[in-house]
């Protein structure tokens, strides 16, 4: 737990630069940064890649302490603020857009996005791409290719 804590606070250190450099104000839910204040919002309300340095500086505590004195109540307390996290993340304008196919960034859309989880998925996206079949076809054709793949299963026709 306390190393992908550690990661993850990389990360937000990361996306915190990367903001700043290239002026992404916070935009979640009602509330809008400027990009004129950047630079003091970083801290106290964080970018649009990154949470504000206070709660930074919580899970990096909070990570010292599973670290020093592990325990179970530790743990819990690091999973829960993890996970307020995620909802923050996910509640950013930029961070849902950048999870879209068409949103796409090399540096700031999550590193797995744009390869392939699995050989069919590679297959497929080549498929996909050569025969320049829409996506609803080819999710219909990996079901079936993903059905015929169970042990004792017969290949689709």
């Amino acid at each position: 737990m306390a190393a992908v804590s550690a990661a993850q606070l990389a990360t937000e250190l990361a996306g915190m630069v990367v903001g700043l450099r290239r002026r992404h104000p916070y935009d979640v839910f009602w509330m809008h940064g400027d990009p004129a204040t950047i630079t003091r919002d970083a801290v106290f309300r964080g970018t649009a890649l990154s949470a504000p340095v206070p709660n930074m500086l919580i899970q990096a505590a909070m990570t010292a302490v599973v670290v020093r004195w592990p325990s179970r109540r530790a743990a819990q307390a690091l999973g829960g603020w993890g996970a307020l996290m995620v909802a923050g993340y996910l509640g950013e304008r930029l961070v849902r857009q950048r999870l879209r196919p068409s949103g796409w960034d090399a540096l700031e859309s999550p590193w797995p996005w744009p390869w392939p989880r699995s050989a069919g998925e590679a297959s497929a996206r080549r498929g996909r791409v050569a025969l320049g079949k829409p996506r609803a076809r080819l999710a219909s054709a990996s079901r079936r290719y993903l059905g015929a793949t169970k042990i004792g299963a017969a290949p689709a026709p």
